[in-house]
């Protein structure tokens, strides 16, 4: 896995990357974005931004939503904790997969509200429309 952030983030000392919040950790055992983010933070040299991003309240699991549902669904749901450790920062939040782009847009919306100064938004897959 290469580094996404351009300028390349090791000489950038500002960037971060942030693992998002994941709903269902009890039921798959395991935070697949938090394994993503670990091997992209180490590849890149930047601090790995971990439970700073979280949920503000409980959504739908998004599967069975339309794009304009998923988009009502994650809005303002998610915020900083500590927004003094994001502040001025570029920041890449990951997710493991692309479908509307809503839960990235909605992760990207509280880290602005929080003061980041960029967020870079990257998936490893996209879904194929049916």
């Amino acid at each position: 896995m290469r580094c996404l952030l351009h300028p390349p983030c090791h000489t950038c000392r500002s960037a971060t990357v942030f693992s998002g919040p994941v709903q269902d950790l009890r039921q798959r055992g395991y935070n697949q974005s938090r394994l993503i983010t670990g091997v992209l933070a180490k590849q890149c040299q930047v601090p790995l931004e971990q439970g700073n991003l979280r949920r503000t309240r409980w959504t739908e699991p998004q599967t069975s939503l339309d794009a304009a549902k998923r988009r009502d669904n994650v809005r303002g749901a998610f915020a900083v904790r500590d927004p003094r450790m994001v502040e001025g920062k570029r920041v890449l939040p990951v997710d493991d997969l692309f479908d509307t782009g809503s839960a990235l847009r909605a992760c990207a919306e509280g880290l602005r509200e929080a003061g980041v100064a960029d967020v870079v938004r990257e998936t490893v897959a996209r879904s194929v429309p049916r």
